[in-house]
C-alpha cells in the first residue's frame, strides 16, 4: 500500500464535485464525469444508477453498499469509471427516472445517510441528511488517502490466470499475505478479496491473526465465506459474512499456545478442503497471517504456509535501506545481502518443506510457491487508537453489532453495555468449565469465572446425568489439551445460582447455536472486573449487575489478563466497593 498526498488542487476539485449533490424526491444523487474521484469518510450507503464506480478494488452495483471509514483510518477514494450503456430501469422511482432522462452524466450515484429520513418529514431533516453526506464526501486535506500499490492488480490477475483457472479440489488456489505488524496486511487482504470477487462468485477467508483479525473476534482462528466486498472496518465487518468454522486459540497471540494455534489453523484448512470437495473449480482461499515474523513466529508462519499449500505468498515490507556509497564491490556485497534478506530465510525454509530427505520434491510443479516482496508505507493517524483499543472495538462489536463503528473506544458502565444484549439462563450440568492459564478446581469455578468473558465452545463430551448441580463440587472440569476446540461465541458470565442449578450469561448468540455449547473456557482474551485501577462508581446508581458495575470496566476487555494469583506471595486483596 502506498500513500500519496492529496494536493490542494484535488481538494478543490472534490469540493466542486460535492456541490453537484441534488435532491430528487427522497433520494440524493451525485453526477460524476469519467475519472473524477472523491474521498469517503464516516458512514454512508452508495449504489450506482448509471455508469460504474470503484471503491478499494470493488465495483459498486445497483444495490446499496455500506461504507464505513472511521476518523482514524485513511480514507479510500471513489473513482468514476465508464460502464456499459444501459437504459433507465423502469423499476426506479419517477424522480430518479426524470433526472436520468434529463441529464446525460456518464456516472450517477445514489447516496443515503446512515439514518433513513421519512418521506413525510419536513425539509429540515432533509437538509440535515444532505449536510451529513457532504461531510462524508469532504474529507480534510490533511487526512491521509488510501491508495493501492500499483502491483496489486497485476498480482490478482496473475493469481487468477495461473492458480484459479488450473485449480481443483485436490489443488485449491491459495494466496497468503504476510508481513510485520503495521505494514497493512489487513488492508491489502481487503483489496485483494474485493478484486477477486470481480472474477469469481465467492472467496474463502482464513483468518490466522489472533490479535487484530480482519474477520471474527480476537483469539479465534476463523474461516469465512465472502460473497460481498469488504468495505467496512474489521469491527463492523465481522458480523456480515458467513462463518464456516471457528476455533478458540485461547489468547490474543499465538505465543501463548503455539501447538493449539497451529492445530487450529490446520483444522480450519481441513474444513475448507471438506467444503470444496468434489468441485471442479473451487473458490480460492485468502489467508491473512499474524504479524510475528521473527523467531517462533516465523516458524509458525512457515508451518501455516506448508499446511495450506499456498501457491502465492505476498510479503509486505517497509521501505528497504539505501545502498551504501563507496566502491562497486561494496555495492555488490550490499546487493547480495539485500537479496538474502528479501527471500533468503523464508525461501530456504519453504524449500525444506518442498523436498524430502532424499532431495525429491514433495509437491507437484503446480503447487510450487511464488514469493513476491512489495514495499509498503502505511500512514498512521496522530490520534489512531492503540492495539488494545482496536481489540476492544472488535470485542465490543462482537457483543453489540449496533455500536457506532466510527466512535473511539471508551469506557462505559457495564449495566449500560449489556442492557440490550440477550440474557440467557442455562443449566449448570450441561457444561464443563476450564482455564487456558492453568488447572481449575471445581470449588474455584464460581470465583474464577463470575464477571469474566469466556468462550462458548463445543467439545466431544456428554453431560452428566444429574438434573441439577447443587454445589460447586459437582461441576465438571475441562483439562486443557492441544486438540482444536470449536468456538461459537464469547459470553459474559453474570452469576452462578446453585439453588436452582442455573448459570446466567450475556451473549450475542442464537438459541439454535446455544444448544451446541457444552464447554465454557476462560482464556487470556478477557477482562478483570475488579482491579486496582478505579473502584469509584461516582454518581451511577446501583444496578442488578453489581458488584461488576464500574465506568472503566470495558477498558481491559481485550488486554489479555490472567486470573488473579491465589498464592500466599503476591496475592492481590480485593478492595471493597464503595456503598452508594
Amino acid at each position: 500500500m502506498s500513500h500519496k498526498d492529496w494536493c490542494k488542487r484535488k481538494q478543490g476539485r472534490s469540493q466542486r464535485i460535492i456541490k453537484r449533490l441534488e435532491v430528487a424526491g427522497d433520494h440524493v444523487l451525485l453526477p460524476l464525469r469519467i475519472g473524477e474521484e472523491v474521498a469517503l469518510s464516516g458512514t454512508l450507503h452508495l449504489r450506482v444508477l448509471r455508469g460504474a464506480a470503484e471503491v478499494w478494488g470493488s465495483r459498486l452495483s445497483n444495490e446499496f453498499r455500506r461504507i464505513v471509514v472511521p476518523p482514524w483510518s485513511p480514507t479510500p477514494r471513489l473513482l468514476a469509471l465508464r460502464g456499459a450503456d444501459e437504459d433507465v430501469a423502469t423499476s426506479e422511482p419517477a424522480e430518479i427516472r426524470s433526472f436520468l432522462e434529463a441529464r446525460k452524466w456518464p456516472v450517477v450515484l445514489c447516496l443515503r445517510a446512515p439514518r433513513a429520513v421519512d418521506a413525510a418529514s419536513t425539509a429540515a431533516p432533509r437538509i440535515t441528511e444532505l449536510q451529513r453526506l457532504r461531510e462524508a464526501l469532504a474529507s480534510p486535506e490533511a487526512r491521509h488517502r488510501l491508495r493501492a500499490h500499483r502491483a496489486w492488480p497485476k498480482i490478482v490477475q496473475h493469481f487468477v490466470e495461473q492458480c484459479i483457472r488450473g485449480s481443483s479440489h485436490e489443488n485449491p488456489a491459495v494466496l497468503l499475505v504476510m508481513g510485520a505488524k503495521g505494514v497493512g496486511k489487513s488492508t491489502c487482504c481487503r483489496f485483494l478479496v474485493n478484486r477477486l470477487l470481480l472474477q469469481v462468485p465467492e472467496v474463502y477467508f482464513l483468518e490466522t491473526d489472533l490479535g487484530q483479525p480482519e474477520l471474527g473476534p480476537p483469539g479465534v482462528v476463523t474461516l469465512h465465506r465472502i460473497k460481498d466486498p469488504l468495505l467496512q472496518v474489521p469491527h463492523a465487518e465481522q458480523q456480515l459474512h458467513e462463518r464456516c468454522e471457528a476455533f478458540f486459540a485461547g489468547a490474543a497471540t499465538p505465543q501463548s499456545h503455539p501447538a493449539l494455534y497451529t492445530a487450529s489453523v490446520a483444522k480450519a484448512f481441513e474444513a475448507y478442503c471438506e467444503i470444496i470437495k468434489g468441485q471442479v473449480r473451487p473458490p480460492p482461499l485468502m489467508v491473512n497471517s499474524h504479524g510475528w515474523v521473527t523467531g517462533l513466529g516465523l516458524e509458525m508462519l512457515q508451518q501455516i504456509v506448508a499446511t495450506v499449500g499456498a501457491q502465492l505468498v505476498l510479503r509486505l515490507q517497509t521501505t528497504s535501506p539505501r545502498a551504501p556509497r563507496g566502491t562497486a564491490e561494496a555495492a555488490k556485497r550490499f546487493a547480495r545481502r539485500s537479496s538474502l534478506s528479501r527471500c533468503g530465510p523464508l525461501a530456504r525454509a519453504l524449500a525444506r518443506h518442498q523436498r524430502g530427505p532424499d532431495g525429491e520434491p514433495l509437491l507437484t510443479p503446480e503447487k510450487e510457491l511464488v514469493l513476491v516482496d512489495i514495499e509498503s508505507a502505511v500512514p498512521r493517524h496522530s490520534h489512531s487508537p492503540t492495539a488494545v483499543q482496536l481489540r476492544w472495538l472488535r470485542m465490543a462489536a462482537h457483543f453489540k453489532p449496533s455500536l457506532d463503528p466510527c466512535r473511539y473506544a471508551e469506557a462505559m458502565a457495564i449495566q449500560d453495555f449489556f442492557s440490550d444484549v440477550p440474557r440467557w439462563h442455562l443449566p449448570l450440568t450441561r457444561f464443563r468449565f476450564g482455564l487456558f492459564a492453568g488447572h481449575l478446581l471445581p470449588s474455584e469455578v464460581e470465583a474464577a469465572l463470575t464477571g469474566a468473558v469466556v468462550a462458548l465452545c463445543y467439545d466431544a463430551w456428554e453431560p452428566n446425568s444429574r438434573a441439577v448441580a447443587k454445589a460447586p463440587a459437582e461441576l465438571e472440569i475441562f483439562e486443557p489439551h492441544e486438540a482444536p476446540i470449536k468456538f461459537l461465541a464469547y459470553a459474559f458470565i453474570h452469576s452462578f445460582n446453585f439453588k436452582t442449578g442455573e448459570l446466567v450469561v450475556y451473549a450475542n448468540i442464537s438459541a439454535a447455536k446455544l444448544k451446541q455449547v457444552n464447554l465454557l473456557l476462560r482464556g487470556e482474551v478477557t477482562w478483570e472486573p475488579n482491579t486496582t485501577k478505579n473502584l469509584q462508581l461516582g454518581d451511577q446508581r446501583v444496578s442488578p449487575l453489581q458488584p461488576y458495575s464500574a465506568p472503566w470496566l470495558l477498558e481491559g476487555l481485550g488486554v489479555g489478563t490472567r486470573v488473579i494469583s491465589t498464592k500466599a506471595k503476591g496475592h492481590l486483596r480485593r478492595r471493597k466497593i464503595r456503598q452508594l
